[in-house]
């Protein structure tokens, strides 16, 4: 049995930066927010990297990754359903969680991405710096765009399988 680990897919590569970036600048632009980002939790070393992201401020903008501590994405891949939340400081889930207050997030919308087997292992996110109402509009504009980042990472997986000719897959998440 091979492992397929996830810094195999090579998200970092320059390409899949392109493809990335287009996912969250889209984002952007249909449900106009300032910030949006597709994130991978690395819990080996303590960390959430942005694999792409738009609107981020200072000093995470040029650091593409946060300590695990201030992510809000790794709720999103720990019960893998869209996390919404309308305003923080009104969601006794999250109102005292620091993320928020230190990237200036007041809204926030995430939906997980899903890799080889189903495993959840990336979170498409936007965010606003007002409260917001979520819409089913913009609730099915980031279904669509999680299912088709998902898609993409499934076949680039699928690739890497064929290329190296595995039959037996694990999938680890590092």
């Amino acid at each position: 049995m091979e492992i397929l680990r996830l810094s195999d897919l090579a998200l970092l590569a320059s390409e899949d930066r392109y493809s990335l970036q287009a996912t969250v600048d889209v984002a952007v632009q249909l449900l106009r927010v300032p910030v949006a980002l597709v994130t991978v939790i690395d819990t080996a070393k303590d960390r959430q990297v942005f694999v792409a992201d738009r609107g981020l401020a200072e000093p995470y903008d040029k650091m593409h990754e946060t300590p695990l501590d201030l992510s809000v994405c790794s709720h999103v891949l720990t019960y893998p359903e869209p996390l919404v939340i309308e305003d923080v400081l009104e969601d006794p889930r999250y109102k005292n969680h620091p993320g928020f207050a230190e990237l200036g997030i007041r809204a926030y919308l995430g939906y997980p991405i899903y890799g080889p087997f189903d495993t959840p292992f990336a979170v498409l996110c936007v965010g606003d710096t007002v409260p917001r109402t979520w819409e089913e509009r913009d609730m099915h504009i980031m279904s669509y765009l999680a299912r088709q980042t998902t898609r993409y990472m499934q076949r680039k997986a699928q690739n890497i399988l064929e290329r190296d000719g595995i039959s037996q897959l694990h999938v680890l998440i590092d």
